[in-house]
């Protein structure tokens, strides 16, 4: 049965530069402690409400943007060595280091030996790992139908198993694939229905959504918990997509900078989008730990403390990943192999 896999296309740079901010966007989310100003941990909660739909909504435009048929044994094949050879990869590393520091350090989610086996089943190495579980379902799913019918249907099938994404087992992240698969879905019928997300933005659009986006966004956090669940989820889904849709509207203003250097930067980021999101969470850790250990008396709570070590994490758990994932680790075959780099047979 033909599939997609990657081919040389025409280039989404919108698409190119939303991936670019939504990475930013989860690398800022995994600045955490518990301890810091009430208006960060709002915009925190806001960035969580449509930053990782954003990173599944451009990985179905992506995916069905360089479709190409191909056997299905392949394109699985392919995909495994794209999404969960690294997955197995990072999971190893990850708990290799928290075993090693996680009694002198403080760990989100510590973990024990047996995690080198549990692994398999859920990312019990950090659960930001969930993502890799999520979009391989997706794939194995998408690979299986073709045209724009089938994948309506799929799209209607994506809104049911939303509202009834507690139905779903957590084990091997099906819970969180149930959860975001529409808009996985949603990225793969817009480029197939509307071909370019920029056709989309209108000024009025734009307005009403800001609105709208905010209201709900306060609703959600103020009283979500009073909400019937089933509710509460179609709101969710309705923030995510005007959150996605702003994000369009950002990239477009982006473009009238071509040729800048900060243009030029997020379209360097969103290539090595992946590898930033692999390893950010285990720099952030690190450069976290290191300030409480410079500075034992900082107080994350007051904002002349918050923004420098913010600004020194942030920047440590997106630019080394991005300097990895761009200079060093497409290098060499392994490393390329290790991380689903291009040239590893994806």
């Amino acid at each position: 049965m033909p599939v997609a896999v990657r081919q040389t296309r025409r280039r989404y740079v919108t698409i190119d530069l939303m991936r670019a901010i939504a990475i930013i966007l989860v690398v800022i989310g995994h600045f955490e402690d518990g301890d810091y100003p009430a208006a960060y941990e709002c915009g925190i909660k806001v960035i969580y409400s449509f930053h990782m739909p954003l990173f599944m909504f451009v990985s179905g435009f992506v995916y069905i943007a360089t479709w190409r048929p191909v056997g299905y044994r392949e394109f699985v094949a392919a995909k495994f060595r794209r999404l969960m050879i690294p997955y197995f990869v990072i999971s190893i590393f990850v708990i290799t280091v928290k075993l090693m520091v996680q009694g002198d350090a403080p760990i989100e989610q510590t973990v024990t030996p047996s995690d080198y086996l549990t692994m398999f089943l859920y990312p019990s190495a950090g659960y930001f790992l969930w993502f890799i579980w999520a979009l391989w379902w997706m794939m194995l799913l998408v690979g299986l139908f073709h045209g724009t019918g089938a994948h309506l249907v799929m799209l209607a099938v994506s809104f049911v198993a939303v509202l009834f994404q507690d139905c779903f087992p957590e084990i091997f992240a099906l819970r969180e694939f149930a959860r975001d698969w529409v808009y996985f879905m949603s990225g793969i019928v817009l480029f197939e229905v509307i071909l370019h997300p920029l056709r989309l933005v209108r000024t009025d659009l734009t307005v009403c959504s800001v609105f709208l986006f905010a209201i709900l966004n306060y609703v959600i956090q103020c009283y979500g918990t009073l909400l019937p669940r089933q509710v509460l989820y179609v709101l969710m889904v309705v923030t995510a997509f005007l959150g996605i849709y702003l994000s369009v509207v950002l990239c477009r203003f982006i473009c009238r900078f071509r040729g800048t250097r900060l243009y030029r930067l997020l379209l360097s980021l969103s290539a090595a989008s992946y590898v930033v999101y692999l390893l950010n969470n285990t720099f952030v850790s690190f450069a976290r730990t290191a300030v409480f250990r410079l500075f034992p008396a900082i107080d994350l709570g007051v904002w002349s403390d918050f923004i420098p070590a913010f600004i020194f994490v942030t920047m440590t758990g997106l630019l080394i990943p991005w300097w990895l994932g761009v200079r060093i680790l497409p290098r060499t075959a392994l490393t390329r192999a290790m991380f689903g780099l291009p040239g590893s047979g994806y």
